[in-house]
């Protein structure tokens, strides 16, 4: 961002921690500089692996931080600038918002909230011209797993997390996908005439969604 800003003076970069009042205070005033907004798009994020069991508080209440009360407090202090505007908020949650992985439980509970608030902002801000998307990407060719906060698991987990954990480990360049088809998700959602509430991005999740949702349905059927 920093090289596009040095490219077209109608950029400017701000860095901000969405975690604390005074990073979100720095947005603000970005924006009230810039007049209003007109997309906002939540990406802040990393990933954090483990059992359940021996994720740490702290750590799993940082990553909700966040992942779900950072973009609440930025939703919030920028929706009068796009109600004003009928603009559109873009959530980037993950394939795994829509289900679990074993060894990133927490992960998943912290997407599968900012999906759900996603849609409840879909509904409510229905009247208002303002929509709300929530952007599912499968696995993609970033820093995001180099860089994840991984908790090892202890011989109890080692048959199910460990397994998982070592499948993560073990991807190579050919099974990511491109992260510019994330990129490119994301303008759809910024310019259709009406975003979806929920947008998968590529292969991988569009199939293992898929297939949670249709285990989802027969459980309903068995019932």
């Amino acid at each position: 961002l920093k090289e596009l800003a040095e490219q077209n003076s109608r950029i400017s970069t701000v860095t901000a921690d969405v975690t604390t009042p005074e990073g979100i205070a720095a947005i603000v005033t970005a924006v009230e500089t810039a007049g209003g907004v007109d997309v906002l798009v939540n990406n802040a994020g990393y990933g954090v692996f483990g059992a359940v069991e021996q994720i740490s508080e702290d750590t799993a209440r940082a990553v909700f931080e966040t992942h779900v009360f950072g973009p609440l407090a930025i939703i919030r202090a920028v929706l009068p600038s796009l109600r004003s505007r009928r603009g559109r908020i873009i959530n980037l949650s993950s394939e795994l918002g829509a289900y679990a992985w074993r060894g990133a439980g927490v992960y998943c509970g912290s997407m599968g909230a900012l999906e759900l608030i996603s849609e409840a902002l879909s509904l409510e801000l229905a009247p208002t011209g303002v929509t709300s998307t929530a952007i599912q990407p499968g696995t993609y060719g970033t820093g995001f797993i180099a860089n994840a906060v991984v908790e090892t698991p202890s011989e109890v987990y080692a048959p199910s997390v460990g397994t998982q954990l070592a499948k993560i480990g073990q991807l190579g360049p050919d099974a990511v996908g491109d992260p510019q088809d994330v990129v490119e998700a994301i303008l759809f959602a910024a310019d259709a005439a009406n975003p979806p509430l929920r947008l998968a991005v590529g292969v991988e999740a569009l199939t293992t969604i898929r297939e949670s949702l249709q285990k989802q349905l027969r459980e309903l059927d068995a019932v």
